[in-house]
């Protein structure tokens, strides 16, 4: 893949969040703000009172730098959006209003769009088999996909609602123990640690896989040898995105968190092929200099080193996380 500098972070996120992806955002986000302000209107004759009528076009500078600070909140951890924009002195932030204020990034958040809602249309085509992690599985969803004719398979929580007696009782290195109701199969293994899983796929069958080097072989559920072939880079890719999680933030709309999702994805992505590339950064690093690399390129602001820091770290200034307070110089006699 073509980049320009090759230890350039912002040209391996540009690979993924291309211009012609940002004017995408930008069209659709303004068409549905323009929409809903005019059906607001409709029901509203008195536009001064809603607050969304402070909405202004947006632009692909501005979303770059939207997106900038949804990475930044990713690092910076905070229990809503408000707290970033907070005065307050034990909660502030004081890089982020110098960005965007905090009423244009909030009525980016509600407005913020993908396609155009004439156009959407229920998604009809049936999965054979989803799998999934312990966050979705359920008795419960995997009954409802049993009734859409599509099979699933994940790891599970013994604690969910609906999940058999006999899985929560302890097991020596090697045992199973599985129950089961109608075509769904709970199943608990123990090897190196306890193993939970839920399926609609399989019977409680059991396969032998070799180790060591094929010195030694084990049985083990069919269930749990489908899952790790399936979903082995899935958990890889989540514990590399852990520390970072954007889909914390809490979101009204279902699709807004996936695309927040998106982002901190093509994030990490960027983060692998410049890591290929030879150049030697950690996560945190790779990012910080992302967020300052897109805020430099588009809102003009240039957060490079600060004086005093070691230059081959290249950490931005503290003005990032730091706390500033004003305080009087002491009067000195002439």
């Amino acid at each position: 893949m073509p980049v320009q500098c090759a230890d350039d972070p912002l040209g391996y996120f540009e690979l993924f969040f291309d211009d012609d992806l940002i004017t995408m955002i930008v069209n659709e986000t303004n068409r549905y703000a323009e929409d809903f302000l005019a059906h607001q209107k409709e029901k509203n004759p008195d536009p001064k009172k809603s607050p969304f009528q402070k909405w202004v076009i947006t632009t692909s500078n501005e979303i770059r730098v939207y997106l900038s600070l949804l990475m930044l909140m990713g690092i910076i951890q905070k229990p809503n959006l408000r707290v970033y924009f907070s005065r307050k002195h034990m909660l502030e932030a004081p890089f982020f209003p110098t960005v965007m204020n905090e009423e244009m990034f909030l009525l980016l958040t509600r407005f913020l769009h993908f396609v155009d809602n004439v156009c959407a249309r229920t998604y009809e085509t049936r999965a054979d088999v989803f799998y999934m992690d312990n966050f979705y599985t359920s008795p419960d969803l995997f009954q409802r996909l049993v009734q859409r004719t599509t099979d699933a398979v994940g790891t599970v929580k013994i604690m969910r609602k609906g999940m058999p007696i006999d899985l929560k009782k302890k097991l020596k290195k090697g045992e199973v123990v599985s129950a089961k109701c109608g075509k769904l199969v709970a199943l608990k293994c123990k090897y190196k640690r306890d193993v939970s899983v839920l399926t609609t796929k399989h019977s409680d069958e059991m396969q032998p896989v070799s180790r060591k080097g094929g010195l030694e072989f084990v049985n083990k559920p069919m269930c749990v040898i489908e899952y790790n072939k399936y979903m082995g880079g899935v958990d890889l890719k989540d514990q590399l995105l852990e520390t970072f999680l954007l889909e914390r933030k809490r979101q009204k709309a279902w699709y807004k968190k996936l695309f927040n999702h998106l982002v901190n994805t093509a994030v990490l992505n960027a983060y692998i092929l410049y890591c290929k590339a030879g150049n030697k950064r950690d996560n945190l690093l790779f990012r910080i200099n992302l967020v300052n690399k897109i805020i430099a390129k588009s809102h003009g602001q240039n957060l490079e080193k600060c004086k005093g820091r070691p230059s081959d770290t290249d950490m931005e200034c503290t003005r990032l996380t730091g706390q500033h307070f004003i305080r009087e110089n002491p009067k000195t006699e002439t």
